[in-house]
C-alpha cells in the first residue's frame, strides 16, 4: 500500500502539482492577495548580458568571446562612473588650498596647523636643496684654489646659487609668517597632543637652524634680519 503524498506547491504562485523551475507564471511573482502581485524585472541572459532571454535559451554559443565576462565590465564600468569626480584636476586641489588659505587670513582667522605643517615640509625639502648646492660650491673653491683648474664649473655653479638666493628672498617673508602664525596659535591647540605641539614647535627651530648653519654667507644676512 502506497503512502499518500502531498503534491508539490509552487513557492512563486502558490498553485499545487508544479515547482517554481516549471512554473506557467514564469517569472511572475504572485502573493496570495491578489492585489499585491508584483512583477519582478525583465529577464537577462548571463551568457550575452542581453534582455529578454535567459542563459539557456540564448542563440549565441556558450561564453561568446565577445560576450564574455560581460556583466563584469558593465559593473567595472558602473562603479568607475560613480566614483568619478567630473572635471577634477588634481593640481587645482593646491590652488584650492592655497585661495582658501587666503580667504581664512581676510577673515582674521588661524590657520589650521596641517597647512602650516605642510608649508614647513616644503621649505626644509627647499633648504636641504639649497645647502646641497652651496656646499658644493664652497668645494669647488678649495679645489680653485688649490689647483689651477679651469673655473668655469665653478661660475656655472655660482649662477646656480645666484638664483637660489634670489629664491630665497621670496621664501624668507613667508617662513617669517608661518613662524609668527605657530607662536600665536601655541596658546589655542589645546586639543592637541602634547608631544606634537613640541614636534612643532621644534621644526621651527629647525628651520631658523638650517637658514643660520646651511646658506651662503653673502644671504646669511637676509635671514637674520
Amino acid at each position: 500500500m502506497s503512502v499518500p503524498r502531498n503534491p508539490p506547491v509552487c513557492s512563486k504562485c502558490f498553485k499545487v502539482n508544479h515547482t517554481k523551475y516549471n512554473c506557467p507564471e514564469g517569472r511572475e511573482l504572485i502573493n496570495l492577495d491578489p492585489q499585491y502581485t508584483v512583477r519582478s524585472s525583465t529577464e537577462m541572459c548571463y551568457n550575452c548580458a542581453e534582455d529578454g532571454h535567459k542563459r539557456e535559451n540564448c542563440p549565441l554559443p556558450p561564453n561568446p568571446p565577445e560576450f564574455q565576462s560581460a556583466l563584469r565590465r558593465k559593473g567595472v564600468e558602473a562603479k568607475r562612473r560613480a566614483g568619478v569626480i567630473p572635471g577634477f584636476k588634481k593640481d587645482g586641489l593646491e590652488e584650492q588650498k592655497r585661495l582658501q588659505r587666503q580667504q581664512w587670513q581676510k577673515e582674521g582667522r588661524n590657520i589650521p596647523l596641517l597647512l602650516i605643517e605642510k608649508e614647513l615640509d616644503d621649505v626644509m625639502i627647499w633648504l636641504e636643496e639649497f645647502k646641497r648646492k652651496t656646499m658644493s660650491l664652497r668645494a669647488l673653491r678649495i679645489l680653485q684654489s688649490e689647483q689651477d683648474d679651469d673655473d668655469a664649473v665653478v661660475i656655472s655653479r655660482q649662477t646656480e646659487v645666484k638664483a637660489a638666493e634670489a629664491e630665497l628672498r621670496f621664501f624668507l617673508p613667508r617662513i617669517k609668517e608661518i613662524m609668527n602664525i605657530a607662536k600665536g596659535r601655541r596658546c589655542d591647540l589645546n586639543y592637541l597632543e602634547v608631544s606634537f605641539l613640541e614636534s612643532y614647535v621644534g621644526s621651527i627651530e629647525e628651520i631658523r637652524t638650517e637658514l643660520v648653519n646651511f646658506i651662503m654667507p653673502e644671504a646669511r644676512s637676509l635671514a637674520n634680519n
